[in-house]
């Protein structure tokens, strides 16, 4: 059984609100109208709790004749369908922990209240060393099997920041006897990775939508200049496989490569890509001036590369995909003032299109600015 609160439409947002600041709302579960009068709603409560500490927290608020407690069977209430992980906060796992497994305060307070699922693998985001025994190791992998899915296997502590130019994480495996080779499945496109070795940007999911919906001319070439796992070149090839030249995938980082290759298969696209391993400034000669379009996913110092990013665009028009980092404004003259000096009055260019994927810290974003380039032919260099 679940406690529910029945409300009518017009009340929904403003008691909603409430319970979420309250933590009293279920995620789990959808708000749905009732079967009897589809102006009224059911807003399913949190398990476990205490109905009369809940009457006496919401007439405090609203008025008695706003809503109505009642329980009603699980069977009758449907799953959310939002991502697994989402409707399992922070807050209801150490409060399962502390249930099923009583553990103190104290011990549930360790575990971190945001982690993203991969496959079967949960990466938990503590940035500092998770200091778990065995046993409470154990129960937690138990937690997120039964509250979010028996497939999972895995536990990752993400202990430290992405370091080095070839953005490693710094991860620590709970579990060392457990596969942390992943695969992860986003908008069809499958990606497999070692988690402790390779960084995968969950916020970054709306640029790589974005890149599926791209659509190329005929026998354009796209490089990829930080290809990574193919985040952004794998959806772009995936859905104008039949129109495209070919893809050039450029990656530094052996183990990324290697998973590159592993993910090109998957996605039944290898055969019209070429993956190069080692550093774009060094390989690729034989792509320069050759480009229709050039992806330039990297971060933070993507400038520093433009004009390698120039030395591979098509002199006739090419359109480079300009990741780069802004304040709360201003990001899209950021991309202009970057590329009027490294076009150095040699190049034609501006901004086609120009979006805002995250927040990368405190006041900072993480942007996209989609630049078209043209080689001025008659200035003489």
């Amino acid at each position: 059984m679940l406690v529910v609160l029945t409300t009518n439409k017009n009340n929904i947002k403003k008691i909603k609100d409430f319970l979420k600041l309250k933590k009293l709302q279920n995620k789990n579960y959808r708000i749905e109208p009732t079967k009897e009068d589809p102006n009224k709603y059911l807003i399913p409560l949190r398990e476990n709790i205490n109905e009369a500490q809940t009457l006496q927290i919401l007439t405090e608020t609203f008025d008695p004749s706003d809503y109505v407690l009642t329980t009603v069977p699980l069977t009758t209430i449907t799953k959310s369908k939002k991502i697994p992980g989402i409707g399992l906060t922070g807050e209801n796992l150490r409060d399962f922990l502390e249930k099923k497994f009583n553990w103190s305060r104290e011990s549930s307070s360790q575990i971190p209240t945001k982690w993203v699922r991969y496959g079967h693998v949960i990466v938990l985001y503590a940035n500092s060393d998770l200091n778990l025994p065995p046993e409470s190791i154990k129960e937690l992998l138990e937690a997120f099997r039964e509250r979010l899915s028996p497939d999972i296997a895995c536990l990752i502590s993400h202990v430290g920041k992405i370091k080095g130019e070839l953005r490693q994480p710094q991860m620590k495996n709970l579990i060392p006897e457990s596969n942390p080779i992943a695969l992860h499945v986003e908008n069809k496109i499958k990606y497999k990775f070692d988690v402790t070795k390779i960084m995968f940007a969950p916020g970054n999911g709306t640029e790589r939508t974005r890149a599926s919906k791209i659509r190329f001319k005929s026998g354009e070439i796209l490089l990829d200049m930080f290809a990574g796992l193919g985040y952004f070149s794998i959806p772009m090839a995936k859905n104008n496989l039949e129109v495209l030249d070919k893809v050039i995938c450029i990656e530094k980082n052996p183990d990324s490569f290697r998973f590159l290759v592993e993910n090109l298969e998957l996605n039944g696209v290898s055969e019209k890509v070429v993956a190069l391993c080692g550093d774009n400034r060094t390989v690729g000669e034989m792509y320069l001036g050759k480009c229709d379009r050039v992806l330039m996913g990297y971060l933070p110092n993507t400038r520093d590369f433009l004009i390698r990013a120039l030395d591979f665009a098509n002199p006739n028009g090419s359109v480079l995909y300009y990741h780069h980092l802004c304040g709360k404004k201003g990001g899209r003259e950021v991309a202009l003032k970057d590329f009027e000096v490294a076009c150095c009055g040699l190049w034609e260019f501006k901004v086609l299109e120009f979006v805002k994927v995250k927040s990368y810290g405190p006041k900072v974003f993480h942007c996209v600015a989609d630049v078209w380039v043209k080689k001025i032919l008659n200035r003489l260099e």
